[in-house]
């Protein structure tokens, strides 16, 4: 260890020297450890329960991919836009960037369309983001490789094909997704 106080000074004044100026680690993206990495010796014969969060549409449950960013928001300003598909409600500004909203409480079977509720989903970032009107806020779900299901249920059209995994956890079915791929198939309506 070094005991010399002159170079203990040099060595955090150089630390300090190294990090980013705050707008340019602001800009940068967060990495962050899968969900399922493998914690350590002491759970390697443990059953894999990761702990996520999904949210509701009717009485479909969804949970976003592992690692995609997600963020509620109540009772956001949405711009509408002309002439587009009836379940596409606009565009939030969402910190600036503008991502595109959509109620498809109807599409899924869940009920008429009749506008946004209190609570809206942003899910993803970039070009992929979009955001979903939701029943209520997210509640936390323990998926397991005891609770998924072998075979996905009927669902409506636009989500089956982007269902990655189905999961029985308190009685109720909650189906991970792609958000992208559902964001697309709404889009191309």
């Amino acid at each position: 260890m070094n005991s010399n106080p002159e170079q203990l000074v040099q060595s955090e004044l150089l630390a300090a020297n190294d990090l980013l100026p705050p707008t340019e680690a602001l800009s940068r993206q967060f990495i962050l450890e899968p969900e399922d990495a493998e914690r350590g010796p002491e759970t390697a014969g443990a059953e894999s329960v990761r702990s996520r969060r999904g949210f509701r549409i009717g009485t479909i449950g969804l949970v976003p991919e592992a690692g995609t960013l997600c963020e509620i928001l109540e009772r956001p300003r949405i711009y509408p836009i002309p002439n587009t598909a009836d379940c596409c409600l606009g565009m939030i500004n969402l910190r600036g960037t503008l991502i595109p909203a959509f109620q498809v409480h109807a599409s899924f079977g869940a009920g008429a369309d009749d506008g946004p509720g209190r609570w809206v989903i942003a899910i993803g970032n970039g070009a992929e983001a979009g955001a979903l009107c939701i029943d209520g806020l997210p509640e936390q779900v323990e998926l397991s490789t005891d609770s998924r299901i072998a075979t996905i249920p009927p669902l409506p059209g636009s989500l089956h094909p982007h269902v990655l995994g189905g999961y029985q956890c308190g009685g109720v079915l909650w189906f991970e997704f792609d958000h992208a791929g559902l964001f697309r198939a709404i889009a191309e309506r």
